[in-house]
């Protein structure tokens, strides 16, 4: 990034948009367990796997097969909780973060999304939400956890492995991992 983009991306973290959506974190998410998804909110831990895969049947029973519907703007607050609800489970369980990257949302000045200290790229909750729709193909085979599911257990052990291996800073991490795969690559196959 440049430092022009930079200084824009801080400017993003402090919009008050951004700011008025994390502090109405706790009533969204009251509200979620609530309204939207109580089987969720009666697991002892709701921060789980088993919170995300019941995410995935719950967004298939809410919605149906109709992808559509989460970009639907009649949708857009119940969707959002399904959003945050997601991206918390990172945040509580690999210390993921929320940053506002509105450059990846579809032009709104507030775009939510989660930073890891372990991974280089952003994840979007959102986008996320789309795989409960994933179905398995002749080509394609979905986890039978969800994708969703699936996407979260590749996190932890990301996760695990950076813990394991010292919390490094991030360019160092990702360029321990990048020496790995290529020292694999090396190997002849047997």
């Amino acid at each position: 990034m440049s430092k022009a983009e930079l200084r824009e991306h801080e400017r993003n973290q402090h919009a008050p948009e951004f700011l008025e959506w994390l502090a109405g974190g706790d009533a969204a998410l009251a509200t979620f367990f609530a309204e939207n998804a109580p089987e969720i909110g009666a697991l002892a831990d709701p921060w789980t796997r088993e919170g995300l895969r019941l995410l995935g049947a719950n967004l298939r029973a809410r919605f149906g097969d109709a992808l559509e519907a989460l970009k639907d703007p009649a949708n857009r607050e119940t969707v959002d909780r399904y959003r945050r609800y997601l991206g918390e489970v990172y945040c509580r369980t690999v210390e993921a973060e929320w940053r506002n990257v509105p450059s990846n949302g579809p032009g709104d000045p507030m775009w939510p999304v989660l930073a890891f200290s372990f991974r280089a790229l952003y994840l979007d909750p959102r986008s996320q939400l789309y795989g409960a729709f994933r179905k398995s193909t002749k080509k394609l085979t979905v986890h039978p956890d969800g994708e969703i599911a699936w996407v979260y257990g590749n996190a932890v052990e990301d996760y695990v492995e950076w813990v394991a291996a010292g919390r490094l800073e991030g360019a160092v991490w990702q360029q321990r991992k990048l020496d790995q795969l290529l020292s694999q690559a090396q190997e002849p196959d047997m």
